[in-house]
């Protein structure tokens, strides 16, 4: 099982019960944290001590932690790939924290950035770490992306997502009495 979340989260009590409880029981959890300095427009300095440690936090309850890059493609897909494997072996959960950037918005496909809560050198460090673009560069100068097939597939996922958009803007809401189906609990 994989719980992903995000910085803001781990200042919230079902952060550490969750971490206690997996703990305690030994659950195979691997335990994501996207931590990309921001719970909205709030920066992490006016919410949390600098001394303050994510993983520092999940060690302290007994779990395995580690802290990575999280625009390295590589290492994430690496690191969780391993982590997994011994988590499935060994039952017990484990936590990465995820050191990244959110590009748009809090909550929505817009960009939010002429609202100034993050200065311009922050962004441009930011916006130059891009994973997908980094990857991409990194495959075309190891000869493993072929230019056209690199087009023809990032049309065929543009044309998924507009398709997929489009379907359910179309799409009528669900019924009530459809509420609590496929509710596990």
């Amino acid at each position: 099982m994989v719980a992903f979340f995000g910085d803001g989260a781990t200042e919230e009590g079902v952060f550490f019960e969750s971490l206690d409880f997996a703990s305690l029981h030994s659950l195979p959890i691997l335990f994501v944290c996207e931590n990309n300095e921001y719970s909205v427009y709030s920066h992490l300095s006016n919410r949390q001590n600098n001394k303050r440690s994510i993983t520092k936090i999940a060690k302290s309850l007994g779990i395995q932690s580690l802290k990575l890059d999280g625009n390295s493609i590589e290492k994430v897909y690496l690191a969780a790939k391993k982590i997994t494997t011994k988590i499935k072996k060994n039952p017990a959960p484990f936590l990465i924290e995820l050191k990244t950037f959110r590009n748009l918005e809090h909550c929505g496909p817009d960009n939010d950035d002429h609202l100034n809560y993050r200065k311009d050198k922050y962004l441009k460090f930011w916006k130059k770490k891009c994973p997908i673009l980094n990857y991409e560069k990194n495959l075309k100068k190891n000869k493993c992306l072929n230019v056209v097939e690199n087009k023809k597939l990032k049309k065929k996922i543009e044309t998924e997502v507009v398709s997929a958009f489009n379907f359910a803007k179309k799409s009528k809401f669900p019924k009530k009495n459809s509420l609590k189906k496929y509710i596990y609990a």
